[in-house]
């Protein structure tokens, strides 16, 4: 295939051919310094808008971390208000007359008004339960002596009653059952409970209040639905406490889910997220902001911090959503090379037909002058 057009010498050929790869160098050297030039402002932009959702990313983690923090420290405050209210245990060794008493009354009154407490209980230093009371959906029902139940084999009672004063049970987040034992547990809850002591500071029992988790969880959910990406709650396990997809969450709960765990889908972020208090990294799996919650931190009236329970705020944007424009740049660019590659080679071509053509017409003129003279 020829380059020069037909009907050219083999001089005018190679002036065509000359003429031709000086624009074609010419214009392919100011190709290559817009593109570089291009490239470069596509590479700024993708760091900006990168550390722009990092440091996004960072801010909405220190939102649910307050989210989860408030909701909690609300509810450390009503424990270690009622198990200093002296009143609570003067009914329940004085007239024995409980279901009369004023106690009862505020306590009922207290737990229609909170809203956020699925049971309360009261269990004396022998394990046997003094007083419950449930919520019964904003409805509080007292249990009568039938009803109420001896608790000294029970792990939260157990925990809680060798605690010192000032100390604070939480338990792990599980699902409960409320009241009717006959169905499968759907209630998100956190049993938190502190021992009582007397006037004389003697221990009398513990109290226990069954939080609903619900609240806590609504929280989270309703700052997630602001962040980019994904936003989980993890136990210390990596277990969900809030997914998205809610069917992984509580996987420890039911035997056919307990593979549901974020390290099983995520082995390799979670070696690094359970080891590390806080972080953030990439990996092929996305951009990963993660920070751990001690629910007992600024609560633990103690000074004692039980460092072992804690939970996991993770915040995942998967690669697809990391700026999809930035991180096509190379696509795109080829693109644009290729079409102006074409554009340049046509450019040239007819750049250099036309300087041809006037070399022709200067050397058509001189002859015509010559043969005049």
């Amino acid at each position: 295939m020829e380059l020069a057009p037909k009907g050219f010498s083999k001089i005018d050929k190679r002036a065509f051919i000359k003429y031709y790869l000086i624009s074609f160098l010419t214009l392919a050297l100011l190709l290559a310094g817009i593109l570089f030039i291009l490239f470069i402002l596509f590479k700024a932009d993708k760091k900006m808008k990168l550390a722009l959702l990092e440091n996004n990313q960072i801010n909405h983690l220190t939102l649910e971390g307050k989210a989860i923090t408030s909701s909690f420290r609300y509810a450390i405050s009503d424990l270690v208000f009622l198990s200093r209210h002296l009143e609570l245990i003067k009914d329940f060794h004085g007239d024995g007359n409980n279901e009369q008493s004023g106690l009862i009354s505020d306590l009922t009154g207290f737990l229609k008004q909170k809203g956020v407490y699925d049971q309360l209980y009261f269990i004396d230093k022998a394990g046997v339960e003094i007083l419950r009371i449930d919520y019964n959906d904003g409805e509080p029902l007292i249990v009568h002596n039938k009803g109420l139940q001896t608790a000294s084999e029970r792990d939260y009672f157990k925990d809680t009653i060798s605690l010192a004063e000032g100390e604070l049970f939480v338990s792990p987040f599980y699902l409960s059952n409320g009241r009717d034992v006959t169905k499968e547990p759907t209630i998100p809850t956190i049993s938190i409970g502190t021992p009582v002591f007397d006037e004389s500071g003697n221990k009398t029992g513990v109290i226990i209040l069954d939080y609903l988790g619900n609240v806590l969880i609504d929280n989270f959910a309703q700052v997630a639905r602001v962040a980019k990406g994904d936003a989980m709650l993890l136990n210390s396990d990596g277990y969900w406490l809030y997914s998205q997809n809610r069917d992984d969450e509580f996987g420890f709960m039911f035997s056919e889910k307990r593979d549901r765990r974020f390290g099983v889908d995520f082995p390799n972020e979670w070696k690094r997220i359970s080891m590390d208090v806080s972080g953030q990294f990439y990996t092929p799996d996305g951009l990963f902001t993660f920070s751990t919650i001690y629910p007992l931190l600024e609560v633990n009236t103690s000074g004692k911090i039980d460092r072992s329970y804690y939970w996991k705020v993770v915040l995942r944007v998967a690669p697809k959503e990391l700026n999809p424009a930035s991180l096509n740049i190379r696509s795109m660019l080829f693109r644009i090379c290729i079409l102006l590659i074409i554009v340049i080679f046509l450019v040239s071509f007819l750049f250099a037909r036309a300087r041809e053509d006037s070399f022709r017409i200067e050397s058509t003129k001189r002859e015509l002058m010559e043969n005049v003279e």
